[in-house]
């Protein structure tokens, strides 16, 4: 990247995860994960600042970043209690599978900087590319007789007017001939 960059993910490069390698502008919300180099490597040409972004389980270092500041952000046993920094597993809803979303209960949940911008919910920002969403509805079920489960109503995405990417919302098994929102 020449300059900065925001929310974006990079898991399981065979290098580096996020390379700068000049130009100015900040790392935000990034989610670096099981690269086999460095999270994030920046040269001395580069001016800008890693904030609100999460670098674990890389091959070397969280943040190769040649003196820029890393602030409110997760993956670094150096830098941990410095700038908002942390090193606590951020708890992912599934690691191993790559679903690199924050688990209620992880650490880097309301833990980016005060300054940045609220997550989708209202709250303060989280750290990394994925924000919890605890705005989403909840999967609706109907209980039939036998205590099983049919029509359930499933969300991806979040709702927003100013993003670019989906949010879907679906209904599965819905019974024939009966209206439904």
């Amino acid at each position: 990247f020449p300059a900065g960059a925001e929310r974006i993910a990079a898991a399981d490069c065979l290098n580096l995860g996020v390379l700068f390698d000049g130009g100015a502008g900040d790392l935000r919300q990034a989610t670096l994960v099981g690269n086999a180099l460095d999270g994030v490597q920046a040269d001395a040409a580069w001016s800008g600042a890693v904030v609100d972004s999460i670098a674990w389980a890389n091959g070397q270092q969280a943040f190769d970043v040649s003196g820029a500041e890393v602030r409110f952000s997760n993956g670094d046993a150096a830098l941990a209690g410095t700038l908002g920094n942390l090193f606590e597993d951020p708890l992912f809803a599934d690691e191993a599978g790559r679903d690199l979303g924050l688990q209620t209960g992880s650490p880097s949940i309301d833990a980016g900087a005060p300054s940045s911008p609220l997550d989708p919910n209202g709250s303060r920002a989280d750290q990394g590319a994925y924000p919890e969403n605890d705005l989403l509805p909840e999967t609706f079920c109907e209980q039939v007789d036998d205590g099983t489960c049919v029509s359930t109503i499933e969300t991806w995405g979040f709702a927003s007017i100013s993003r670019t990417e989906p949010f879907l919302v679906w209904l599965d098994d819905a019974p024939i001939d009966q209206m439904g929102l």
